[in-house]
């Protein structure tokens, strides 16, 4: 029988997609010790991913390969934050080198050293089928979508903003949130932008300016939920007064 040549190989768009769990993790020139279970694992297809992490830590965001650099690069986004990794595969391994921080330079080769923030990980495969992913958060521009009013659905707990305020996108890139009874209303202003799935969302509360980029998981007419990595959440529901015209 004649051996594979590399025509024959899979593309990495193809080869990458599926689950993968965390095999193994290196820092600092060390192998770091893993628990037994509940090992991070990644999912991903079409260019997008999600990535989960214990019971119900769970993070989304999509993810693009670059095959022809040396080393290959791939580029993820994960509820709005970005990391940068060289990739390979090494029989049924995907290798990872790189750190979850978008500001690092890319390595040129699959090891750390001490007092390097690089990270080197091996995932193994998980058997099965094609993994079944959420689909894209919004069907349309999310410019558009997002405009207009909407009423806050978090709670003071893990919400960016408290249940029951109001929150105003205009087209000119301003964001204002107006919260608390309507004797006592405060109202805090800032800015926004949209790249691609990612909301970067900076506003101002009293002195200080509260800044955070947030990963879009649903944006429709009637509902925009966005999380960042830290743990901040915005959950909105198109306000009353916009349903109404």
């Amino acid at each position: 029988m004649a051996a594979n040549t590399a025509a024959d190989q899979p593309i990495d768009a193809d080869r990458i997609e599926g689950e993968w769990e965390l095999a193994t993790a290196e820092s600092q020139g060390k192998e770091q010790p893993l628990k037994s279970a509940g090992r991070p694992r990644f999912l991903l297809a079409g260019g997008r991913l999600v990535s989960k992490e214990g019971v119900g830590e769970e993070r989304r965001g999509t993810y693009k390969l670059d095959p022809k650099r040396e080393p290959k690069r791939i580029d993820m986004i994960l509820n709005g934050e970005s990391a940068h990794f060289i990739y390979k595969f090494d029989g049924d391994r995907l290798v990872l080198c790189g750190t979850f921080s978008g500001d690092s330079e890319l390595p040129t080769d699959f090891k750390t050293v001490p007092g390097s923030p690089l990270a080197l990980v091996h995932f193994t495969r998980i058997k099965g089928g094609k993994p079944v992913l959420p689909a894209a958060p919004f069907d349309g521009d999310p410019k558009t979508l997002m405009l207009g009013k909407w009423e806050s659905k978090s709670g003071p707990s893990g919400g960016w903003v408290l249940a029951g305020s109001e929150v105003e996108f205009t087209p000119d890139g301003r964001v204002v949130v107006t919260s608390g009874p309507k004797d006592r209303r405060s109202v805090w202003e800032g800015t926004y932008t949209i790249e691609g799935e990612v909301i970067d969302l900076s506003l101002k509360v009293a002195t200080s300016v509260n800044r955070q980029k947030l990963g879009i998981w649903s944006l429709t007419e009637r509902e925009l939920i966005a999380k960042s990595k830290s743990g901040y959440h915005l959950d909105l529901r198109r306000s009353k007064e916009e349903k109404a015209k």
